[in-house]
């Protein structure tokens, strides 16, 4: 997953233009969506590279992977409560994916003992 993470964190950074519309809609064009875009790859780089490091140092990582929960459920969450501005077709795409990656993240965080890694 953090490989995963780190990818899209990528896309979403080097290529805002192509995928906020996907996620807003018309707006994902806008200076303000390229900026909120950006940002959420940088978020999404740092979560997953944070995670990474932290298990070639053999350090816990709880921590990391709580905070990814945390990211993607409320991607989900705010999709919901802004659905009026999001594109229809886009929605179930954006909940599958946050919701998603939140569901999988709490089952690798009950997965994994206290212990580092």
């Amino acid at each position: 997953m953090s490989i995963g993470r780190i990818a899209i964190g990528i896309g979403l950074m080097s290529a805002p233009r192509l995928f906020a519309p996907v996620w807003v809609g018309r707006d994902g064009l806008s200076a303000a969506a390229t900026l909120f875009s950006r940002a959420v790859g940088a978020r999404d780089m740092a979560l997953g590279i944070g995670t990474l490091a932290a298990i070639e140092r053999g350090q816990p990582i709880q921590g990391w992977i709580r905070g990814a929960i945390l990211a993607d459920a409320t991607d989900a969450i705010a999709t919901y409560l802004e659905r009026g501005e999001v594109p229809p077709v886009s929605r179930p795409l954006v909940y599958l994916m946050g919701g998603g990656a939140a569901l999988a993240g709490a089952a690798i965080q009950a997965s994994i003992d206290e212990t580092p890694n």
